[in-house]
This record gives C-alpha cells, structure tokens and sequence, in this order.
C-alpha cells in the first residue's frame, strides 16, 4: 500500500488554519468524518472533531498510545500511518470497536503529526461508514490535508509557546522591577515596556516621549545620562550606571540604567536598546548591612573588654565574638 502519509512539521509563510476549520474542511471535502487528536504525556487528548459523536470524543479522552490502541493510538505509538479497512474485525480495535460500531463507524484510517523536533504531537484520523482502503488518490489528498493540520497545530503551538513567554516576561518584570526600552535614532521614536512605566509610577500604556523620559531624571544626574546617550549614540559605547530618577507620584528611588547601541547592515548606529531595574531597596539593604559593619568594628575596636573573632572548628565560615580574661591582654 503507498505511504505518502509521510507527515511533518512544515513550514510556510502562508496563514495556517485553526484545527477546527481544516477539519471541517477535511470532512467537507472528503464526505469523512475527520477527528485530529493531540498526544500529550502518552496519552491522546481532543483536538477537533467537527463530526465525532460526543460519546466517541468523551471515551478517547485520555486514552493511552500503544501497539494496539485503535488506529490513532496505534499510530501515534508507530509513528507511521495506521489504515484500518473494517473496525469490526480488526484486532487493533478489539478493545474499542463497541465505542465506534453503534454509531455506525467502520473504518478508520489514521497518520501520526509531527512537530520539527521530531516529536509526534496529533494524529489526524478519517472515519468512514463503509469499510474500505484508501486509493492511491485518497493518500495523496489525505496528505495534502495533514500538510495543513500540521501547519494549524505548528501554529497553535507557536502562539502558545508566546503567550507564556510574554507571561514569564511580565512576571519577571514584576518580581525582579525591571522593563525594557528603544529609542529609534532615526525617527526618534521612544518605547518603553510597561515594566519601565511601572517603575516611573505611570499606568501601563501611557504614552512616552524623550522630553518626558527625561524629566523624571533626577537633576544632579541629567548631565550624566545625557553623556552616556551621547557616547552611545555618537561613538557606540554602551553603559550601566546606578543614578536616582523622581517618579510621576514624586518618589525619589534608585533605578540601575543599561543601555546599548543597533546598528545596521551598514554598521551605521541606528537604535539605542535598553533595560531598566529599580534598585532601591537592594541599595537600602546594602547600606544597611554597611552600617551595621561600622557599628561592629566601632564597637569592636573602642571595646574596653577584650574581644576576639574566632572560628567555629566544626562549621566552615562561622565565626562567633569571644571575651577574653585581661591576664590575655
């Protein structure tokens, strides 16, 4: 029997359909009833199922791939193609057939997708009422319409992977006070994330300018960072400096700037990227643990009582303050 079920994870820069509409597609097209499932853990889930009775979607739900696992289970487990002519007789549907049967289902005939990892991720399965084998013609159309499911999931999965980027982003901004901007040398375009807004106390998406920008900058500290833009700008260097910048709600807080020049094909500068941190309470703690030092050595070094630092023998790096007795000093 041809094998030109040979699926993949394509690529093209034609728009992919949804699941949902190339199976419909699929049924319209062929008079089949399509099913795309998607492998998850070893396990198949729904995908879509336009014309899958919603007792036959229920009872595959969570259903373990294997070696004789119906014809999408099986599939999966081969990673090849599976063409079942008659559900009634043949033994890969001896534990499934009864789901099928009564709702007058006889053939199924399954191929396994990929992803461009090599990992199979669905199955793409037609039923049909009357048993039979596919034709040469009929592989090669199912094959076009696996092409397109492959396509539609590549692309489902692509969106997905996004989204949690951009939420692993936006938690990573929030936790860690940090955003990220561009200013375009050109246009003079500025753009900031809403991390930075966040940080300058400005509601997410309210709109930024240079003039703006910099006017939260604390005055001591304007000469600074216009010397650093300046160099990047001009020259190419980049900077991190530690300055203080007043917020829209007139807080004074310490932000740590980076900053680095684009350039293009030309290598002629024509961006400025960035980040942006607010740092004030590492600098509070810092300070802090600063001045308890002093207060230590102070103390330790104007005591009128003798004291010594000593290490703990039987744990590494701790120390403890010890008295001693005046005969020792």
């Amino acid at each position: 029997l041809p094998r030109p079920w040979c699926t993949r994870s394509a690529t093209s820069a034609a728009p992919a359909p949804a699941p949902m509409a190339a199976a419909t597609a699929a049924d319209e097209s062929t008079g089949a009833v399509t099913c795309i499932s998607l492998v998850e853990g070893g396990r198949l889930r729904p995908g879509a199922a336009p014309g899958v009775p919603a007792a036959i979607i229920s009872a595959n739900d969570g259903m373990h791939i294997g070696p004789t696992a119906g014809s999408c289970g099986t599939a999966a487990h081969r990673r090849e193609p599976v063409f079942v002519t008659d559900i009634a007789t043949d033994p890969l549907w001896a534990d499934y057939r009864d789901l099928v049967l009564p709702h007058g289902l006889v053939a199924c005939w399954s191929a396994p997708v990929f992803a461009a990892t090599g990992e199979v991720v669905a199955t793409f399965a037609q039923y049909f009422t009357t048993p039979r084998a596919p034709s040469p013609d009929e592989l090669s159309t199912c094959d076009e319409w696996i092409r397109l499911v492959t396509l539609a999931i590549d692309r489902v999965r692509a969106v997905e992977a996004m989204e949690r980027q951009t939420s692993l982003a936006a938690i990573a901004s929030r936790i860690g006070r940090l955003g990220g901007w561009a200013w375009d040398i050109r246009t003079l375009e500025l753009i900031w994330s809403d991390g930075v807004r966040t940080i300058h106390d400005l509601a997410p998406g309210t709109p930024i300018d240079r003039k703006l920008a910099v006017s939260f900058w604390a005055p001591e500290y304007r000469s600074i960072m216009h010397s650093a833009i300046d160099a990047c700008r001009l020259e190419g260097r980049s900077w991190s400096l530690d300055v203080e910048i007043i917020t829209a709600l007139g807080r004074q807080i310490w932000v740590r700037t980076e900053g680095e020049a684009v350039r293009d094909g030309a290598g002629d500068i024509v961006a400025i990227h960035g980040a942006i941190q607010d740092i004030t309470e590492s600098r509070a703690n810092e300070s802090a643990l600063r001045e308890s030092e002093e207060r230590f050595r102070g103390a330790f070094e104007n005591s009128a009582i003798g004291m010594a630092l000593v290490k703990q023998p039987a744990i590494a790096e701790q120390w403890r303050v010890m008295t001693l007795p005046t005969t020792y000093l």
